[in-house]
């Protein structure tokens, strides 16, 4: 049960650091399209590593997961290009609230449409409350940052709606593969 506790603190910590690690790209590096796509190469490598050694130097797949990781990975490079982008636009936060938001019900509503999922009013009424709650919290602290025109919070809006898809996605694909 310990090490549970122990690879949620290790996620999380993992988490915050890519955001960290963005964050200080993009302050250090001009952003460009050839950049942006550096980082994405280097960050997928280093993933990629990871994983690697993580399965004990072996790797197995079927012809429906190459499939699935070659969609997943058409879909992460506008996802890592979005979410650099993002950040100079806005607020960390709010990009953050959109993206879980997005990796929740986009996955629900296809396991709901798809899955024959059962609906229930608890359901029904907790996404409601999910979603009105972060929008009104993104909305609340869009309009308290005196220093941004209207122009890049609508750009700003745009991305983050577009992670929340995209960030959807990813759920929806991972669900494809457990469940082939």
């Amino acid at each position: 049960m310990f090490i549970y506790y122990v690879i949620i603190v290790l996620a999380v910590i993992a988490f915050a650091g890519q955001f960290a690690f963005t964050k200080k790209f993009e302050s250090s590096i001009k952003q460009t399209t050839t950049t942006t796509l550096i980082m994405v190469i280097i960050t997928s490598a280093f993933g990629s590593l990871m994983y690697f050694i993580i399965s004990g130097f072996v790797v197995e797949f079927t012809w429906f997961s190459f499939l699935l990781a070659t969609i997943l990975a058409v879909i992460m490079i506008p996802y890592y290009m979005i979410g650099i982008k993002v950040l100079s636009y806005g607020s960390l936060a709010i990009y953050s609230m959109f993206m879980m938001l997005g990796g929740m019900l986009v996955p629900f509503f296809y396991g709901v449409f798809f899955r024959n999922e059962v609906l229930t009013v608890g359901k029904i009424l907790g996404t409601v409350i999910l979603t009105l709650c972060i929008v009104l919290q993104a909305i609340l602290q869009s309009t308290c940052e005196e220093n941004s025109n209207k122009k890049n919070k609508t750009i700003f809006f745009i991305l983050c709606l577009l992670i929340f898809f995209i960030n959807g996605a990813t759920g929806v694909i991972a669900n494809l593969h457990q469940n082939g």
